[in-house]
């Protein structure tokens, strides 16, 4: 028998769940009554039941009614409050203490981990539900229990019916990640309610972050009827100007909700447009809400510190009109925030100057292959495409060549020629669209290496 409410200590260091060995006996405080006199008791006595799992504080049976409190906050019955005590004299019949079995049943997944764990293993108390899964992202230490772990939650919540536990960052195209089930059933095809409507989708290849239902209903807040949420894509230019045509009501929306990314995609907004389709942009500018990590020490400001990531790629600061709103969003890490910078694309936006780093990238004449829609236009392909930058690239890429796990270096790399390509790209268009001629498409054929070919196939422009 033991006073104290955890499960034994027997079970420290438990590798396979054995339940029966979590029953234990208890002694509670208790109040017994033999008439319906404890109603009037229960205004004061709510904040003294004993609340665990699959236990009902409150009993009757035979005529009798028993209220079982908290041994951690009443002991004896000196320990209520004097203005209580005379309360409960003027009806109590019995107050006294009762040995209660406890099984595993009743104990909280933290208490039955808690034990099991040692005591210098922390207890992993933080997961998502989709649906009926449960999404946990264990740590090293956590590895050598992950079974017991994952069973422990499948018994605890009541509506799992699968456990799983993410085994890699999640660092691919689609955002999804490997991951391995725990426990349950090998189930990976879910449904899921937010904000009033109904997802069904395959967990294993579609992830879902149930920690932004908050931010997916702020953003709607920003909207009325008859606008338009684009999310980011590279259809958004001809999208914007062909309801513009059509004199469609409502306003747009644009969603840039890649946040390790996103920021790196605002330079897309440079020459995009001539000038007749910025005047009809800048009737009603869109509203851009790009998210973003920001690492912030305690004393930062995050949002601050968002704003400025952001002006420093437009290369211009937002004003009072422009700014839309800033939002915290969520914590990320120790030191990495979640932000939301919301504001208009405006005239002065659209015409601006291209940040340093990217001039600077313009100016040392890269050399890139040109898709096959691109027109030559007079040689002025010769002026963004030389040759010394590809052998710079080239030398670069040279010891990640053989390595097919897309390193980070790699990565980069390739992110870089992807916006030079791009960025190429939408200056030829805006150079005839300022001309106002038509020439005839050629293709380009640069040379190139086995390397760069290989590389540019991976690209999504």
């Amino acid at each position: 028998m033991t006073s104290l409410l955890v499960p034994l200590e027997s079970v420290r260091g438990m590798t396979c769940l054995d339940r029966t060995a979590f029953t234990t006996t208890v002694e509670l405080p208790v109040f017994k009554f033999h008439s319906v006199k404890y109603l009037k008791l229960l205004p004061i006595l709510k904040k003294y039941l004993f609340k665990t799992r699959n236990f009902k504080p409150v009993e009757s049976r035979n005529n009798e009614t028993v209220i079982y409190l908290n041994p951690m906050l009443i002991k004896t019955f000196e320990d209520f409050m004097e203005s209580e005590k005379k309360q409960l004299l003027q009806v109590q019949e019995q107050f006294g203490i009762m040995k209660v079995m406890l099984k595993y049943d009743n104990w909280q997944s933290y208490d039955i981990l808690r034990a099991i764990l040692p005591v210098e293993v922390e207890v992993p108390t933080s997961f998502s539900i989709v649906g009926h899964i449960v999404h946990l992202n264990l740590r090293d230490m956590h590895l050598p229990y992950k079974t017991i772990i994952g069973q422990v939650y499948l018994d605890t919540i009541s509506t799992a019916r699968t456990v799983l536990n993410k085994t890699s960052v999640i660092d691919t195209t689609f955002r999804n990640f490997i991951m391995e089930i725990l426990a349950g059933d090998k189930d990976t095809i879910t449904t899921v309610k937010e904000n009033g409507c109904i997802y069904e989708l395959d967990f294993s290849q579609v992830y879902w972050n149930t920690r932004l239902g908050t931010e997916h209903r702020y953003l709607i807040t920003f909207m009325k009827s008859n606008d338009v949420l684009d999310f980011l894509r590279t259809v958004f230019k001809t999208d914007i100007l062909n309801r513009r045509a059509s004199n469609e009501a409502g306003m747009e929306h644009v969603i840039m909700n890649l946040p390790a990314l996103a920021v790196e995609f605002l330079d897309v907004f440079f020459h995009s447009f001539n000038q007749n389709e910025i005047k009809q942009m800048c009737c009603q500018p869109p509203t851009i809400h790009l998210y973003c990590f920001v690492k912030a020490s305690k004393n930062e400001d995050a949002c601050k510190l968002g704003q400025s990531m952001v002006e420093q790629k437009l290369n211009c600061t937002l004003s009072s009109d422009s700014l839309v709103d800033i939002h915290y969003v969520r914590n990320v890490s120790v030191s990495t925030e979640m932000i939301r910078v919301s504001f208009l694309l405006t005239e002065s936006i659209l015409k601006g100057e291209e940040p340093a780093m990217k001039k600077l990238r313009m100016e040392n004449n890269i050399n890139i292959p040109v898709s096959d829609n691109i027109a030559e236009n007079n040689g002025k392909e010769e002026k963004y495409a030389k040759g010394a930058k590809e052998q710079k690239y080239l030398k670069e890429n040279k010891a990640a060549a053989g390595c097919r796990d897309k390193s980070a270096e790699r990565d980069q790399l390739i992110e870089e020629l992807r916006k030079e390509i791009h960025q190429c790209k939408l200056k030829m268009m805006a150079d005839n669209a300022k001309q106002g001629k038509r020439k005839k498409m050629q293709k380009s054929a640069p040379v190139q290496t086995d390397t760069v070919t290989s590389l540019v196939k991976q690209m999504q422009i």
